[in-house]
């Protein structure tokens, strides 16, 4: 395809999302775009988050370069530098800059965030600073060769991260924080307490609950003086108070936005052809200024731009992991509690380490650890997987040091995420060691895991040395064989394996015939026992009481319905008998489930025949159906969720499961399976993935069946059905749904099940 037949993609900056797009856009279309970007910097790409490094004297402005000149001329894209983009007509659908104007085909706003500066008196004087860009950590560096105080105002991650820089420069360093402790948004009070104390001990003095009300100084500054009368001495000033999405194009342009660029699932703005990617852009509110989203939207929007629609961005779990050289600081998720939470901690005050778990409805919610963060990607991907954990699991998770590091990478699947910001896998480094990559400058350059904040280097380098002493692969074999539980040396695998061919659906003949060390098991292996000897054996396996039963004894009932609509008729019946009953409320979960708590065991018979609900079930997770309640009138769609809520009702899933029916393919996006209704078929998505689609309402049923009870028969306990199509991979899991006689004989043996009038074995091959 010549260059003058090519569709024009233009790039409205040069920062590491819009560079990330136009990499992602090369590996899926090389030859589909002319490609010209804008930049007002002077300079080709670079990583940002990596000039504290360089201030700190760590690395240097070569080193963190993302891309030399030669990189854009080899693949044909147009550099304009020193050039600013000022307005975009998207009806010409033309871009003005401060040089002239070009055409485009499709648009890109990358232009990232900007400083967001104090407005005291005194702000113009020579000598404040933002710390954003090269030239700033270029002019910073200069000062503090000249000078000797500094006040670095804000005590978030970019402030502390300056001041350790100047620090290590030299400087006496100040740092001026509004709040009663730094980084509140990430770290809880202990956290906190303790980086304030290991950065003091560098040197670094901190000013909390101080609002500055004037920058002194004649032209020059030298010095601050805060609200509540007192002054500060200092020579210069680092403005490092926050930022804020730079949409001033949008804005200037009439473009919608909020805080930032408003976008939607596929980080398309509301003009056809003008996407927003990175910093600058607002998704269901959220503006992210961390790495990890950038990439995963860039991931998403290059899709889109190639014409390969089918994956969407529903949002990151944040991280943060300070790059402070001897201060080891990790924050995920939620870190405040509130009541419904669950929280583990520890704290050795003489070792100066920290850990704090915050768990919701078994789940892990959040972390936040300090002295010791061997272990933020392993709980990073467990918020991320919102997998519930037993008490048992969750203790471990507590008790663990991380000491024995190449024993945890070897209890890592290949799947495992090393590096977050790149999604840069286990089996993705192994590979290119095998490859013939076995420095970190080859990894870095071949998987890019540890190019961006470098959180992950320390992990890299161990997975080489492990390497280079044969020992990774051998240790990956041991860990692929790990024990169930501490009961038991049979891993999972063959315990579900020898409940099928010795019948062993009690867990005491399990227990003695299987050789257990503990005859009574734990927890793990009693849950996972049970819920194998259901999937096996319906007819037969021991059922479990209908409700869960809550630690002060008392019992929760969860109506079976429709997540969100109840009719009139369902919840009078629901409100009397819990009025007859004494139960003070009615709850709704998480999942706008319908709810009934704090019930005896004596009242249980009762409510089960009110209910028309069966008194004892199989082991195992129930499938949740979620319809979009925004439109009222859709019968198609409620009948569909209806039929799927009848029929999964009673059987066990392996773990939590949602099927989410919607008009909208943006709804309910946190739902693990969502069945759209576009104006042409339907949509099958699993996560933010486009699994299939089909014309028919019963040929998606169907299909759905089909998929659902694949994911029963094949899936690990626990494992949720993202995890599991990972592992199976998409392309295996489609090609057993779509083929008719597979899909047949899964909805046959589905259908077998839901009767329960047959004892035989669910996980029989069915290709």
């Amino acid at each position: 395809m010549g260059s003058e037949s090519r569709q024009r993609l233009v790039l409205i900056g040069n920062g590491m999302a819009g560079v990330r797009v136009v990499e992602e856009v090369l590996k899926l279309a090389p030859r589909q775009f002319a490609i010209t970007i804008l930049s007002e910097e002077d300079r080709p790409s670079y990583n940002r988050i990596l000039l504290s490094s360089v201030l700190q004297g760590k690395q240097t402005l070569h080193s963190i370069g993302i891309h030399p000149f030669q990189w854009y001329v080899d693949h044909g894209i147009e550099l304009r530098l020193g050039e600013e983009a000022t307005r975009i007509d998207p009806v010409a659908q033309k871009v003005y800059t401060d040089k002239g104007e070009l055409a485009y085909d499709k648009l890109v706003i990358a232009t990232g965030s900007e400083p967001f500066v104090l407005p005291v008196p005194g702000v113009e004087k020579e000598g404040v600073f933002v710390f954003r860009t090269i030239r700033d950590c270029e002019r910073l560096t200069e000062w503090a060769t000249r000078y000797q105080k500094a006040a670095v105002i804000g005590g978030g991650l970019l402030g502390l991260e300056a001041a350790q820089g100047l620090a290590h420069l030299g400087v006496d360093v100040s740092v001026i924080h509004l709040s009663d402790r730094i980084m509140e948004r990430q770290l809880d009070e202990t956290a906190a307490r303790l980086l304030k104390q290991s950065l003091e001990s560098k040197g670094i003095r901190f000013l909390l609950q101080k609002q500055t009300a004037e920058i002194s100084g004649e032209e020059r500054v030298t010095g601050l003086r805060f609200q509540d009368g007192t002054t500060l001495s200092a020579d210069f000033v680092v403005m490092a108070a926050g930022v804020q999405p730079n949409i001033a194009i949008a804005k200037e342009s009439n473009i919608p936005t909020k805080r930032g660029i408003v976008v939607d699932d596929r980080l398309r703005t509301d003009v056809s052809g003008v996407y927003a990617v990175g910093e600058c852009a607002e998704h269901n509110g959220i503006s992210y200024g961390l790495v990890a989203p950038l990439y995963e939207q860039a991931k998403v929007l290059a899709r889109e731009l190639c014409g390969l629609p089918g994956l969407y961005y529903n949002g990151t779990v944040l991280a943060t992991q300070l790059k402070i050289s001897g201060v080891n600081v990790f924050s995920a998720g939620e870190t405040t509690c509130s009541r419904s939470c669950t929280v583990l901690k520890t704290l050795n005050e003489i070792t100066g380490q920290y850990k704090k778990l915050l768990f919701k409805e078994d789940c892990l919610a959040g972390a936040v650890l300090f002295g010791n963060t061997r272990q933020s990607d392993q709980l990073l991907q467990l918020i991320r997987a919102n997998t519930p954990l037993s008490d048992d699991e969750k203790t471990q998770l507590l008790t663990e040091d991380g000491t024995a590091f190449e024993r945890e990478l070897a209890s890592l699947p290949a799947s495992h995420l090393i590096c977050n910001c790149n999604a840069v896998s286990k089996g993705d480094i192994m590979s290119a060691m095998a490859a013939g990559q076995h420095t970190i400058a080859q990894i870095k350059a071949g998987t890019k895991a540890a190019s961006s904040c470098g959180g992950c280097e320390v992990r890299v380098a161990a997975m080489l040395e492990s390497f280079k002493h044969g020992q990774l692969l051998a240790t990956v074999d041991i860990a692929e064989r790990k024990p169930l539980c501490p009961c038991t040396s049979l891993t999972e695998q063959q315990v579900a394996q020898s409940i099928a061919e010795k019948r062993l659906v009690v867990f005491s003949d399990m227990s003695e015939k299987l050789g257990w060390k503990n005859k009574n098991g734990c927890r793990v292996c009693r849950e996972v026992s049970a819920y194998y000897a259901g999937l096996f054996f319906p007819g037969g396996a021991p059922k479990e009481r209908n409700g869960k039963q809550e630690n002060d004894g008392s019992y929760t009932i969860t109506l079976p319905h429709i997540a969100g609509r109840l009719s009139t008729d369902q919840l009078k019946q629901f409100a009397l008998m819990a009025e007859e009953l004494q139960v003070p409320r009615i709850d709704f979960s998480a999942r706008n489930q319908v709810q009934l708590k704090g019930l005896t065991e004596k009242q249980l018979p009762y409510v089960f025949e009110q209910l028309d609900m069966p008194p004892a079930v199989l082991a195992g997770k129930r499938l949740q159906v979620a319809i979009d309640d925004s439109h009222y009138n859709w019968p198609e769609g409620r009948h569909l969720a209806e039929r799927l809520l009848d029929l999964f009702n009673c059987v066990p899933f392996p773990a939590e499961t949602e099927v989410c029916v919607t008009l909208a393919a943006r709804r309910h996006e946190l739902a693990a399976i969502r069945l759209s209704r576009s104006p042409l078929n339907w949509e099958v998505a699993i996560g933010s993935e486009l699994f299939c689609s089909n014309d028919s309402v019963e040929g998606t049923f169907q299909l759905v069946c089909a998929l659902l009870q694949y994911f029963r028969q094949s899936a690990q306990y626990s494992e949720n059905i993202h995890a599991w199509l990972v592992r199976k991979g998409a392309v295996h899991v489609r090609e057993v749904v779509f083929d008719a006689a597979c899909q047949a004989k899964l909805n046959k043996q589905l259908a077998e099940i839901t009767a329960v009038s047959h004892e035989h074995a669910e996980r029989m091959p069915v290709v």
